[in-house]
């Protein structure tokens, strides 16, 4: 699922492996015209990224496991 929210803690992706990060809902979690998470909760997972070339664009890869309403 996509979720439109804000990196509130530092994520380099040049550095190798995973890294603990935390995210800030922008907008409300719904499906089917339900909210499921209100815009503002705070989110807690895991980031990974691919090694980049300065100046280019990279892939990066965000899990999330908790959400604090």
């Amino acid at each position: 699922t996509k979720v439109s929210a804000t990196l509130e803690t530092g994520w380099r992706s040049d550095i190798p492996g995973t890294q603990n990060i935390m995210l800030r809902l922008t907008q409300p979690l719904s499906v089917k015209g339900r909210t499921l998470l209100p815009a503002g909760t705070v989110a807690y997972g895991r980031a990974s990224g691919a090694p980049g070339v300065p100046g280019r664009e990279s892939w990066g890869q965000i899990r999330v496991n908790t959400f604090v309403t």
